[in-house]
Order: structure tokens, then C-alpha cells, then sequence
């Protein structure tokens, strides 16, 4: 066994003998180069070396000498005329470059004019000239080679033209090139012995166009929906030859691209002055039964045109796309035809089809590329890590697009090579890293390469995994599994989740659970090896939470030391609420929604509520002034011990009463939470949603029932959260709102004096019938908006994640801005409130929003930023007032000032619902 192929040898053989001694070119000294790059550094009045290269082109162009070769680069180098010549032996060179007219320009972006013996190659050309439209000109010239160019016009007119060739100019050859125009693509007029030989034109122009343009060769291009016509030929056409061409479709009238518009459409347009002067034979004319034009008459297709003319004897008019009639059937002694195609690959035999081509190369395909076989697939191997002497399996899949044989060498990096297999099994001997080679090829001549690594360490050591488990978001988590001491790279990896069991191939899982819980993960790990072990079991507990409704009931009042609390809450003191383990709470409740409210307060001032053994943050969830009877809804964490704590953040005394409506924790049976874009389910005002449709108060004493699983509210919410206004009530008092089908708790959700419009969120349970009930103390009309609902259906599923209240935005100082600045009169501002919020992975905010020092009556919405405004409110201000609310809204939130003053807006953050 050696290290070199016999088939590569083989290969290096037949090459070396085909090709014979390779003659060694001198190396070509430097002042036989002129380099031209705008870049630091560059001087039109320099030599033009490489060190100090010409500017601008055009300067390099005016001293260039016969046998030198201007090589140019892509920087901005100008336009070009090129006037000078070389000779025969010694032609004058032009190399690489981005040549491009300015938009004001009257002349082609290159011209050649008056030259003789120049070659241009490899160089892109455009006009963006809006008046003439040329890319390039070949002009009074003779013995011009143009090679792999790109030639583009400005699309900005009609009257782009992409190459044209005229004014008496001779022994002009276009080659291997791509020409894209919006009108003429390109141009023969009043030129002779041209060709034009392995092109490719674009969409969009005329093809190729021949005026007196006699001594042709046209052979082997590819014109691709040509406006109208592909080849044209009018006048003397003495000795013009059409042969080997794919014309590929003829765009219409109806193409609103092809300008100028024309009734001609045809693949080939040759009149009555022309005819007799010109051969085609051997082309591919796709035109949908509008092939030819010739001597003044339309011939649909190539036999109704031989049948008449004796021309196009082997022509075709299938589409190439969806034939195999181009490949293996040209005529390779047409005029002009190149050896290879516009790649420089030579002509290959096709197995598959039959060879029908003539001349000195049977298998020569029609157009300006030859059709080739081609490997693909693919090359993995069992390990990437392996010990000494480990058996490593190395599969190759690979195919023809020929469908024949395909055989591989795979070259193992270690001296060791096998022939003939894609696939093989392989133990190496020494330690190290290997790169592994494997050569897929057919005897077409297609060859694949494809390549990897290995590497290779002692022997010895034992699979004992160990996994790492790490929170993902609210309801995902990370397992990663390692291998320990294996020398093996690990092959798969069976996770179990406690939810569920999936095995992967490598070593990481992110997996989402369902429902919030504790669960007991852990991995069995498989090496590239075929062992097996499994991890110790650990347990991991989702960061989300789900709701529980409850009540309401309520859990403080210091009034009567419901709660555990007698008696006024002194100034700048707090008290501390057992929530775990009271009135059927378990425990381990991660956080407790409830109604705060403060009466009989002495001063101004704010509350703040936070979880137990936290630090008291800089966040408030209500404000007051002295005398008011103000409530809150708030959702807040709690802390390790079951408790939430508050404190007065005032001057003087306040007694704090809370009821309680629900529960979060991480156990079966709990509710995901969705909010909505909050919409009005019922005004009194109007007699929307009433008992009875009709516009009335609801009265004192009195109890409305509501089926509240409309708009937005599925029949399997459990609970719902709401906006719940009073307005114009008759005197003060407090609405309650509660489960239908149960009694009346001892429990308030919004407090108010007489004329007062105040709101206030309110999350409730849904009783018997998906209904829910208000009381109002006091006849006030009832304005009620829903934002949310809780549910345990699997198609709605977002869990809380509690957070210590965290101010998030405060327009007084800039906090959440750019700058600090309040909300201006009826505008709206958006705000991002979930730090990390990602897009894709939709998350809603619970926040406690407070609107400050208004100078105008109104209300603010929170909403989806990007949508409209809604007309419902979140909570409605006076002015001067400082006015809270609860708000869950998906994030980013947008603020809408519902007012005719500007005012503050302070957002404190307590948690978030996610997906994931």
C-alpha cells in the first residue's frame, strides 16, 4: 500500500504526455507591467510601478508600449479610450479592472479607436451614462481580442447599448464573455471578419445584431430571453456562419423590460439582402413557434425552414432546460467554434446520451458551456475523537449526476491509503491529529473532494458522564452531558427529562417543559466506542409559574388585625404578610396576586410591597394623598419564607388592607396566562354588556352578571383579568367583583367618592358559566375592559417568572430613555420592559404603571407596541393626581397619553409571562 493513488498516477501520466514539455516562460521584467490602482499612494505622473501605480487608466493607456500589459484593479479608475497599438507578436495588453462611465458621459465607458493588435481580458465594463448608453466600442480597429469580459449598460434608459463594433474595424474577436444591455446587447454595423464565439447575454436586449457585417462567426453562445430577437442579420453577410448557439426563450411585446417595443419576434432574423450570404445550422432556437425570420418570412420552426431554405438542417427548437438535445451534437468545425467552453472545460462525452455532433470532436455541446458530470455527496465518520487502536468508521455516500459508477480513495492522514471504496473502517497507532482525505471521482472525469479531522489520544480512562443543568428562560432548561474520562468523543446522548426522553446526537438539549414543576433529569451517554453509562439523577425546577385562582379573600386588615397586623402602620415602617399557609395557600407559592388598598391615611405617600428577606427596592405599588381610600392591583413575588412585606413610605399612619385572587406555584393543574389587546366588554354608559342592553347605572346594592368568555376569552379561562372603571357614581362606596354562582366575598376591588372616575385592574376568578359578577355599594355607572385571562388549555401557555419590583422607566430622569422627557399630549411612546425581550420568543410584562403630576384629565392605554392605539384605558387621571395600575401587556409596551397635557410616567417591573 503507498501514499500516492495508482489512479492518480495514472492521471499524472496521461496528463504529462498529452501536454509534452512545458516551456519556461522568462520572467517578465517590471517596467513590462504598468500597474494602475486609485489608491494612497498612486501618481498619473509616475511610472506606473506596482509600488506607485498609475491612478486613473486612461493614463496608463496613453504610454503603454507594444508587449506590455496594463494590469488594473477594482478601485475607481475612470473611464477608458485606448488609442494606442501593439503588433502582432507583441499586442498590447489590458488586464482585470472595473471600468465605468460617469452618468454625464457622451462616450462608451471603453473604446477602442484606431488601434490594432489590443488585448483586453478579464475586465468588467459598465455605462451608467443616462444620454449614451454604450458600455464599449470597438471603433476603426483591427486585431482585437476581447476575453472573459462582463459588459453591462445602465438600466436608467432605453436606449443601453452593450457592445458595439463598427466604423470599418476587422479581426475582432469577442470570446467567453457575459453581456447584459437594456436595449442592443451587442452590435456588429459596417465591420468584417468578427467573432463572436462562447458568450453568454442576459435578459433583457437584443441579442446579437449584424449589420453589413460580413465574414461572421457566430458559434457556440448562450442568449437568454432576448427582447424580440436573439440574432439579427440585415445587409451584406458574404461568409456569416450561425452555428452551435442556444437561444433560450424570446421575450414579447408583453414584457414591459424590452425596449424599444417591435412586432419582430423571432430567435433569428436574417432579410432578404442578407440571406444568401449566411449558414445556420446546429443551434438550439427556443422561441415558442416563432423560430425564424428569414428572406422576408416567418418559418415557425427549424423543419419548416429547411424544408424551404435547406438551412437549419440540425436545428432544434426544445428548451434546453428540460432537453438533452445541446449536449454531444455540435458541429465542431463551425467557424469560430472554441476548443473548450467559456470555462475552459473541453468537450466530455455524456454517457447518456447519444453522440450526434460532427467534425473533429464528436461529443462538442451547443452553447457557451459544456455539460459536465457532477460528484456530490457526502463523508462522515463514527468518531472525532478516538483511542489508539479504536476502531473508527468512515462512510462515504456519494453520486453522479450522470448517474454512473462513482469510486473513492480515502487517504486516512497516517501513511495509509485505500482504493477504490467510499467507506472504510480504520484503527490508527499513533497519538495526534489527522486530517482524513477522501477523493470521490467517475470515469467522466468528475472529481469531489471532501475532508475532516480526527484526532487520536492514548488509550485507557472510563465513561462517567456528568450533566450540568441550567435554566433556559422561564420554562426551559439546558442539559449538557460530558463524558468524563472516555477517550471516545461522545456518539448520542438519551436525555430524560422527567417530562419526556429524547436522544440526540452530541451532547447538548434545550428542552421546554410544559407545564411548571420540579422534575428529575438525567443522561445516558453512548461514546463513538459503543459504551454506555448514566448520569446521577438531578433535580431542576422550572423558573416559571402558574396561577391558581382564588378567592377573593382577604388576608390583611389592620383595621380589625386580619393578617396578624393591629392598628395603624407607623411612619416609615412595615409589616410583614404570611401569604404560604393561610386561608388554603399552600406552600411554596412563588408569587400572590392581590388587591392593596390604603384608607384613613394621615399624610401623603406611597406604599411599597416586595418579597420577604429582599432588600427594599426603590419601586412603589401605590400612592395616596392624605384621607383617600386608593386600591392597587399588584402581582409580587414572594419571598423564601411564604411572606410579602410593605412598607409606608410616608410622613404619617395608613391602615392596609389586601385581598387576595390568586396564586402562583410550580404544581399540576395550574393556568398559563395570555394577555390580549385590551377591548371594552361592558359600559353602562351605552349598553354594552348590561343585563339588558340598555344604557342605565348599575344601581346601589345591586349585582350585575356578566358571561365574560367573549371577545378575547376562551371558554376555558379560569380566570380573567380587567380594567374595571366607575364613573359619575351617586356616593362614595367600592365595587366588588367576584366568581358567578358564589356568595359575595368580604373583599373591594376600586374605592371612590361621589363624581369620581377612577379604575383600578382587577383579576378574578371565573365562576359557574364562564360568568362573573359586579356589586356596587352606590348606584355608578360601570366601564370594564379585559386585558387578560388565565387557562389550563395546552394552546395557551405562558408562566410567570417573579422578579423583586424593579423600576424600569421614570420619564422624570430619564430612566427606559434616550433623555429625560415627559409624554406629550395624545402621543404615544414604547418602551422595551423585559430586559433581554426577544422577538421570536414572545414575552409580556407585568408592571405596576403610574401616571404623575398630569396637567390634564385623561386616561393612558398600555398596548402591544406597534399596534393602535385601543380606545380602553388602563387607568384614568385628574390632574395634578398621582395614579397607579396593574398592567400585563406583551413587550415591547407603548404608552398612549389619553390627555391634553403632557405628563410623567414612572413603570415598575415585577415579573414576566414567556413561552419558554
Amino acid at each position: 500500500m503507498t501514499t500516492l493513488s495508482r489512479r492518480a498516477l495514472a492521471i499524472a501520466c496521461a496528463v504529462g504526455a498529452a501536454v509534452g514539455p512545458l516551456a519556461v516562460r522568462p520572467a517578465m521584467a517590471e517596467s513590462s507591467v504598468l500597474y494602475v490602482s486609485n489608491t494612497s499612494g498612486c501618481s498619473d505622473s509616475g511610472v506606473g510601478s506596482s509600488a506607485q501605480p498609475f491612478c486613473t487608466a486612461q493614463a496608463a493607456a496613453d504610454v503603454v508600449e507594444p508587449g506590455q500589459t496594463v494590469k488594473l484593479d477594482r478601485s475607481d479608475i475612470g473611464r477608458l479610450t485606448i488609442t494606442r497599438s501593439g503588433t502582432e507578436a507583441a499586442p498590447i495588453v489590458f488586464e482585470g479592472g472595473f471600468i465605468r462611465g460617469a452618468a454625464s458621459d457622451t462616450v462608451p465607458a471603453l473604446l477602442i479607436h484606431g488601434a490594432h493588435d489590443i488585448v483586453v481580458r478579464g475586465t468588467e465594463t459598465e455605462s451608467s451614462s443616462d444620454t449614451q448608453g454604450l458600455a464599449l466600442r470597438v471603433a476603426r480597429s483591427s486585431r482585437v481580442m476581447l476575453e472573459a469580459l462582463t459588459v453591462r449598460t445602465s438600466w436608467n434608459t432605453s436606449t443601453a447599448r452593450g457592445l458595439l463594433i463598427d466604423d470599418g474595424s476587422s479581426a475582432v474577436t469577442l470570446r467567453r464573455s457575459s453581456l447584459w444591455a437594456k436595449e442592443k446587447t451587442l452590435v456588429v454595423n459596417g465591420a468584417n471578419d468578427v467573432t463572436i464565439a462562447g458568450n453568454v447575454t442576459g435578459d433583457h436586449g437584443t441579442g446579437i445584431e449584424l449589420v453589413n457585417a460580413p465574414r461572421v462567426a457566430i458559434a457556440g453562445n448562450t442568449i437568454k430571453n432576448a427582447c424580440y430577437r436573439a440574432i439579427g442579420v440585415f445587409g451584406d453577410a458574404t461568409g456569416t456562419s450561425i452555428q452551435n448557439n442556444i437561444i433560450n426563450g424570446i421575450a414579447t411585446s408583453g414584457n414591459t423590460s424590452c425596449r424599444p417595443a417591435s412586432t419582430e419576434v423571432h430567435g433569428v432574423v436574417v432579410d432578404i439582402a442578407a440571406a444568401q450570404g449566411v449558414i445556420t445550422d446546429y443551434n438550439i432556437v427556443y422561441a415558442w413557434g416563432k423560430a425564424y425570420a428569414w428572406s422576408g418570412r416567418t418559418y415557425p420552426f427549424s423543419k419548416d425552414l429547411h424544408a424551404v431554405t435547406g438551412q437549419a438542417a440540425h436545428d432544434f427548437n426544445n428548451g434546453p432546460d428540460t432537453n438533452t438535445n445541446w449536449i454531444d451534437s455540435a458541429n465542431a468545425d463551425a467557424p469560430g467554434q472554441l476548443p473548450t467552453d467559456r470555462s475552459g472545460v473541453r468537450p466530455v462525452d455524456q454517457p447518456q446520451v447519444a453522440n450526434t455532433g460532427v467534425g473533429k470532436v464528436a461529443t462538442q455541446d451547443r452553447g457557451a458551456t459544456e455539460s459536465t458530470d457532477r460528484v456530490t455527496g457526502s463523508f462522515a465518520q463514527s468518531a472525532t475523537k478516538a483511542p489508539v487502536g479504536g476502531q473508527v468508521r468512515f462512510e462515504g455516500s456519494f453520486t453522479s449526476s450522470w448517474n454512473i459508477p462513482v469510486t473513492c480513495d480515502i487517504d486516512f492522514g497516517d501513511g495509509t491509503l485505500i482504493e477504490g471504496a467510499c467507506s472504510a473502517t480504520h484503527a490508527y497507532t499513533q497519538p495526534g491529529t489527522y486530517t482524513v482525505r477522501a477523493t470521490a471521482s467517475t470515469d467522466g472525469g468528475s472529481v469531489e473532494h471532501r475532508s475532516s479531522t480526527i484526532q487520536v489520544v492514548q488509550a485507557g480512562g472510563a465513561l462517567m458522564p456528568t450533566l450540568t443543568v441550567t435554566a433556559s428562560n422561564v420554562m426551559g432548561v439546558v442539559l449538557r452531558a460530558d463524558g468524563g474520562g472516555t477517550p471516545w468523543n461522545i456518539a448520542k446522548v438519551e436525555f430524560q427529562t422527567g417530562e419526556s426522553t429524547r436522544t440526540v446526537e452530541g451532547t447538548a438539549l434545550h428542552h421546554r417543559y410544559y407545564m411548571p414543576g420540579t422534575y428529575t433529569v438525567r443522561a445516558t451517554v453512548t461514546d463513538a466506542g459503543g459504551n454506555t453509562a448514566t448520569t446521577a439523577a438531578t433535580e431542576f425546577t422550572t423558573v416559571g409559574s402558574g396561577l391558581v385562582p382564588y378567592g377573593p379573600t382577604r388576608l390583611l386588615d389592620t383595621r380589625v388585625g386580619t393578617g396578624g397586623t393591629t392598628g395603624k402602620i407607623k411612619p416609615y415602617s412595615g409589616i410583614r404578610l404570611a401569604v404560604a399557609g393561610q386561608g388554603g395557600i399552600p406552600a411554596g407559592v412563588t408569587a400572590v396576586a392581590m388587591n392593596v388598598a390604603v384608607t384613613d391615611p394621615t399624610t401623603s405617600g406611597h406604599i411599597i410591597a416586595y418579597p420577604s428577606g429582599a432588600a427594599r427596592p426603590l419601586a412603589s405599588t401605590l400612592n395616596f394623598v392624605a384621607g383617600q381610600t386608593v386600591p392597587n392591583m399588584a402581582i409580587l413575588p414572594v419571598g423564601p419564607d411564604g411572606a410579602v412585606e410593605f412598607y409606608n413610605a410616608a410622613a404619617g399612619t395608613v391602615h392596609l388592607i389586601a385581598d387576595v385572587t390568586g396564586y402562583f406555584a410550580r404544581t399540576a393543574g395550574v393556568s398559563g396566562f395570555e394577555s390580549v389587546v385590551p377591548s371594552r366588554v361592558l359600559d353602562s354608559r351605552t349598553g354594552l354588556g348590561t343585563p339588558d342592553g340598555g344604557a342605565k347605572p348599575l344601581p346601589g346594592g345591586g349585582t350585575w352578571t356578566q358571561d365574560i368568555t367573549i371577545q378575547n376569552v376562551p371558554d376555558s379561562a379560569t380566570a380573567v383579568l380587567l380594567n374595571v372603571a366607575v364613573t359619575n357614581p351617586a356616593a362614595s362606596g367600592h365595587v366588588t367583583v367576584f366568581p358567578a354562582g358564589g356568595g359575595k366575598p368580604l373583599a373591594s376591588n376600586l374605592n371612590y367618592v361621589a363624581g369620581q372616575t377612577v379604575s383600578n385592574a382587577v383579576l378574578v376568578p371565573v365562576g359557574t358559566g364562564g360568568a362573573i359578577s359586579y356589586f356596587s355599594t352606590t348606584r355608578t355607572d360601570l366601564v370594564v375592559d379585559v386585558v387578560g385571562y388565565a387557562t389550563e388549555s395546552n394552546a395557551y401557555r405562558k408562566f410567570f417568572a417573579p422578579l423583586t419590583p424593579t423600576r424600569v422607566v421614570d420619564t422624570r430622569i430619564g430612566t427606559g430613555q434616550s433623555s429625560a422627557h415627559a409624554l406629550a399630549p395624545r402621543s404615544s411612546e414604547a418602551f422595551d420592559l423585559v430586559p433581554g425581550s426577544q422577538i421570536d420568543i414572545p414575552e409580556h410584562a407585568v408592571a405596576n404603571v403610574t401616571v404623575v403630576n398630569p396637567k390634564a384629565a385623561g386616561f393612558l392605554s398600555a398596548y402591544p407596541s406597534g399596534l393602535t392605539p385601543p380606545t380602553a384605558s388602563t387607568l384614568n387621571f385628574q390632574p395634578g393626581a398621582v395614579v397607579g395600575n396593574l398592567a400585563v401587556v406583551r413587550d415591547p409596551v407603548a404608552f398612549h397619553n389619553g390627555s391634553d397635557g403632557s405628563l410623567d410616567l414612572v413603570v415598575d417591573l415585577t415579573g414576566y409571562l414567556s413561552y419558554n
